[in-house]
Parts: C-alpha cells; structure tokens; sequence
C-alpha cells in the first residue's frame, strides 16, 4: 500500500479516516438542520441543534486529530466519497 493510498487492504478507508468521515457527515447534517431551523425561526430549535453542533464540532477537531498519527494517509476525496455514501443512506 503506498502513502497516498485512502484504503486497507480490505478496501475501506483507515479506522481514522473513517471515523473523521462520519463525525463530517454528521456535523454537515447539523448545519443542514441550523440553517433550516434558522430561515423558519424555530429559534429553540436552533439553539438545541447550534449546542449538538457545538460538541460534534469538537469530535470532529479530535478525529482531524487523529488522521495525523496514522502511517496511512488518507486522500480527502476517500473522505468525501464516505460522507456522500453516509448522508444518503440506501432505502
């Protein structure tokens, strides 16, 4: 596996990768719901998601973090595929 390789050799993206890719897709989806909430005015419903984004924000800063220390490196578009694949689950 070279350097610049996203993957395993089970074809998924590294354990940090993939945990940087879902704390992504979830802090994208949190900003879908603010900004929703925002343009209807449902003000405490902002403020309950702005305080879920806060700490989901925090996760995602700690598995950024993390993809520094791994000897796989992982490619952003690795990461974007994911978080694609994770915020249009399959029915």
């Amino acid at each position: 596996m070279s350097a610049t390789d996203p993957t395993d050799s089970t074809g998924t993206l590294t354990a940090g990768g993939q945990r940087f890719a879902e704390h992504y897709a979830h802090a994208l989806a949190l900003m879908d719901r603010l900004a929703r909430s925002v343009e209807e005015g449902n003000w405490p419903f902002a403020a309950d998601v702005a305080g879920e984004a806060s700490t989901a924000l925090d996760e995602l800063s700690t598995a950024a973090s993390v993809l520094t220390t791994e000897a796989t490196a992982t490619v952003p578009a690795a990461v974007l595929d994911i978080t694609d694949r994770l915020a249009r689950p399959e029915g």
